[in-house]
């Protein structure tokens, strides 16, 4: 996946149709369904427990602003940010805390370093980010300290969602 520059330059516009069917559903599938379903039955499983719980979600920078080469990625990702919204707001009372990460390009053993060293000229920060402060950003949104946040989506993404 390449990525569009931050300042949405003409030349990054789709300049292809949308993705075959079986790939969007595909996409849609594993990266907009399975969180979907896996929301349902934690939510079910709290509402019966009765003591309230916090649900993360994983979405992407990519469900916030759009990438134009991944028409299906881009929607699936909004998807997940939109159902964050709403499950936040509609079990907030049951004191049901639903919010969703929002990365950017993380240094992981599937993308190789000349790539991620491109990637992190397109970020703000000049660097791409790493799997630990994702990690760091949820276990905040997980914890107590993030008690009056639901329905919210963080981007981590070293300021490329800004500009």
């Amino acid at each position: 996946m390449t990525l569009p520059s931050p300042r949405r330059a003409s030349a990054a516009r789709a300049t292809s149709s949308l993705p075959p069917s079986k790939t969007g559903e595909r996409t849609n599938g594993i990266d907009y369904s399975g969180v979907f379903y896996t929301n349902k039955y934690v939510i079910e499983q709290l509402l019966k427990q009765g003591n309230g719980g916090v649900v993360v979600n994983l979405a992407s920078m990519f469900g916030l602003v759009a990438i134009s080469n991944n028409i299906a990625y881009s929607a699936s990702k909004g998807g997940v940010v939109n159902m964050t919204r709403a499950a936040g707001t509609m079990y907030a009372k049951e004191g049901i805390r639903v919010n969703a990460v929002a990365p950017g390009v993380i240094r992981t053993p599937l993308i190789d370093e000349p790539t991620l060293e491109q990637y992190a000229k397109l970020h703000p920060a000049g660097r791409v980010g790493e799997a630990q402060e994702v990690a760091d950003l949820i276990t905040f949104l997980a914890s107590d300290k993030a008690k009056f946040i639901t329905g919210a989506t963080i981007p981590i993404d070293g300021g490329y969602t800004a500009v």
